[in-house]
Order: C-alpha cells, then structure tokens, then sequence
C-alpha cells in the first residue's frame, strides 16, 4: 500500500466516525430514515470518491472525474436511501420502541 491509500481511508474512518456519532444522538423518527441515509451516503460516496480522483488524476481530467464521481455517488445514495427503507421497516413501531424505553 502507497501512503495515498491510507489518506483515503483515514478520511474515510473520521467521516464515517462522524455519521455514526450524529446518528447515534438524533433523535429523528424512523420513518425520516432513509432520506438521512440517502444524502449522507450519498455525499459520504461523493468526498471519498473525489478525494481519490484528485490525488491519483491529472487536474486536466477534473470535469471528467467530477461528473463519473457525481453519477456513482448518486447511484450509492439511490442504493442507501433503500437500504435505510428496509432498516426503518425492521425497527419496532414507535409506541413500543417508546413503550419499552420508558
């Protein structure tokens, strides 16, 4: 492994660290779910994803490596936003889940 391969990574632990602990202390209902998942794996996909392309890619191919960028990151929020469906589905009901933290 290059030294540029763990930058992506590290960027990538801090992020996710970050979605975790925001999540962890939200308070949204489950049915809000999947929009949250959605847009944050969506620009969790889009930083990656750019931040790998400039280190590795001529600035010439900026545009280029912008618009594939954009096009898989709204493919990974698209796939999220449907995964966050299924996790909210699978969640208990709101008056149990309040019932049983009471």
């Amino acid at each position: 492994m290059e030294t540029i391969d763990w930058i992506e990574l590290i960027i990538g632990l801090v992020f996710g660290t970050i979605m975790f602990i925001l999540w962890r202390r939200n308070k949204s209902k489950p049915k809000m779910w999947p929009r949250i998942f959605g847009i944050w794996g969506g620009v969790y996909t889009f930083v990656l994803f750019m931040v790998g392309s400039m280190m590795r890619r001529p600035i010439a191919e900026f545009i280029n490596y912008t618009t594939e960028n954009f096009l898989w990151s709204l493919g990974m929020g698209i796939w999220v936003y449907f995964c966050g469906r299924i996790l909210a589905r699978r969640f208990p009901n709101e008056k149990d889940y309040n019932h049983k933290r009471k």
